[in-house]
């Protein structure tokens, strides 16, 4: 019986990324937010999401200052707030189109390198990566 729950929730996280992933940049965190509220989410889910959106939104927050995927906390916990909260769906889409047209350009470039200079930026990344990370090490002990 767990498992089978278990499952259902599998699918369920996959049917709400597909919905997210298909929906029309600038809209689609107000569509899925409305979707989900005809489906009735109930006032205890609805509450579990902001709590855990905005635990997830500080911790990305706090990840920005110390080592971790700050980023991905931020978007993971915006997204959970915004199924709940029709304000935080229009930050959401307002945030995702003003992040696209920053880096768009950036994407056009990194389509049009070819794969020596991909690879070499990937490895500079890493080295700066590593730098920083020892650096702030060097700098706490």
């Amino acid at each position: 019986r767990a498992l089978t729950r278990e499952m259902g929730m599998f699918e369920g996280l996959k049917e709400n990324w597909r919905e997210l992933k298909d929906g029309e940049p600038g809209s689609r965190f107000v569509d899925h937010y409305e979707r989900r509220q005809e489906r009735s989410p109930g006032a205890w889910k609805r509450a579990a999401l902001i709590v855990v959106g905005v635990v997830l939104l500080l911790a990305g927050l706090f990840m920005m200052i110390a080592p971790g995927p700050g980023i991905l906390g931020i978007f993971i916990g915006g997204g959970l707030i915004a199924q709940a909260s029709r304000a935080a769906a229009r930050v959401m889409d307002w945030l995702e189109v003003q992040v696209r047209k920053v880096t768009e350009p950036a994407k056009r470039a990194w389509d049009r390198a070819s794969r020596p200079v991909r690879v070499a930026l990937v490895a500079l990344s890493l080295i700066v990566a590593a730098s920083v990370g020892i650096a702030a090490y060097l700098a706490v002990t």
